[in-house]
């Protein structure tokens, strides 16, 4: 009987830790989101980054981290078409290159 508690007790622990990393992401992914539209360009850096590192420790939100970085690449270049790349567009664009490599 003293097993089965403690082995239900230890799922229990485990699925509850699970489920605060998961939180924990979800709360990096949606700060890194709301960062892009950020005012200062180094904030809008370390959202890049930020997204690069959850995609690289979680790789089933890859595709989401990169579909979002792709539409924000899209939106920006519309605004700027005929001007040099801003530096956060040529930082996602050397993530893309650094994901094909691997």
């Amino acid at each position: 009987m003293r097993v089965v508690a403690a082995n239900r007790q230890a799922d229990a622990s485990l699925r509850q830790a699970e489920l605060a990393r998961r939180t924990h992401v979800a709360d990096l992914f949606n700060r890194a989101v709301e960062q892009l539209d950020h005012d200062k360009l180094q904030v809008r850096l370390g959202a890049i980054h930020t997204l690069r590192q959850i995609s690289r420790d979680f790789p089933d939100l890859t595709a989401a981290v990169f579909e979002l970085l792709n539409g924000y690449v899209r939106e920006r270049a519309e605004e700027q078409p005929n001007e040099e790349l801003p530096a956060d567009i040529r930082t996602i664009l050397e993530v893309f290159k650094e994901e094909l490599r691997s």
